[in-house]
């Protein structure tokens, strides 16, 4: 789905002072990003091609903890003692982002909310100590988080990456953006989105589209006569995109040819 490459999309952003999809970052903040699962090396190439995508080079602010580079296997976030392990790395540190819940926070039953008051009671200390605190965590299959659903009662903002209907694995990473809780954010801050995370020549580099606008757009473009090939170039969404949305919403399967202007009947002979 691309959760880890948007988190560390995330870090990157904040700790160099660019923004990040739609969201503005106002200055460059310090930035602790911990892995659970990923090995260092992977880590490094996602974020040199994140970097390049930014062209600009990696930021001091950024400090990146794995489990392959720790002499024990990373402490368990959801013990007292794995919290204090933790803390000295904390000294100074603006933003907190923890990848993921699963592998960092090990509470044993996840449908449980007695297991989660702990690390509850952790992150609120922190947010006391001016540290914002990112979580990242799995979707179950009904897409919404796995475990108990007490964990949002604390959280600010709440975003759920959602796979979009005409996904195909050739797209790469592509997924709607929706903010399902977001204190203190109103109108367009808080629209759903459609974010895309497009990679060449060793360059990572995301692309944002509005979630109602996708399908208006393409037909618009077919209106005008545009092949496939160039309303995909204009509009940066995949070809096969582009074509499954034709076939879906035109009656015709050539896609190069335009639709009727709305309101105008078209001939039984043409039809």
């Amino acid at each position: 789905m691309g959760k880890t490459f948007l988190a560390l999309t995330l870090a990157y952003g904040v700790a160099a002072g660019q923004d990040v999809l739609r969201w503005k970052t106002p200055r460059p903040r310090n930035v602790l990003f911990v892995d659970g699962e990923m090995q260092g090396w992977m880590l490094q190439e996602r974020l040199a091609g994140i970097v390049k995508g930014y062209g600009g080079p990696v930021p001091e602010l950024l400090r990146i903890i794995t489990p392959d580079c720790q002499p024990d296997f990373l402490a368990n976030l959801a013990t007292p003692e794995g919290q204090a392990a933790l803390d000295p790395a904390l000294a100074g540190v603006e933003l907190l982002i923890l990848d993921n819940l699963a592998t960092l926070c090990r509470v044993g039953k996840e449908n449980e909310a007695e297991s989660w008051l702990p690390v509850q009671a952790w992150l609120l200390s922190l947010r006391r100590r001016g540290i914002a605190v990112v979580v990242v965590h799995h979707a179950n299959k009904n897409g919404g988080q796995r475990g108990t659903s007490s964990r949002e009662d604390v959280m600010d903002t709440v975003i759920a990456l959602l796979p979009v209907k005409d996904h195909a694995p050739a797209d790469g990473a592509r997924f709607e953006v929706h903010l399902q809780k977001a204190r203190g954010l109103a109108g367009s801050g808080a629209d759903p989105f459609v974010a895309r995370l497009v990679a060449k020549d060793d360059t990572f580099q995301w692309t944002t589209h509005p979630l109602s606008e996708n399908v208006d757009k393409i037909l618009s473009l077919a209106d005008q006569g545009k092949s496939v090939r160039e309303i995909a170039k204009l509009t940066d969404i995949p070809k096969s995109t582009v074509q499954r949305a034709l076939e879906k919403h035109l009656p015709t399967k050539s896609s190069a040819s335009p639709r009727p202007p709305a309101g105008r009947r078209v001939p039984a002979s043409q039809s």
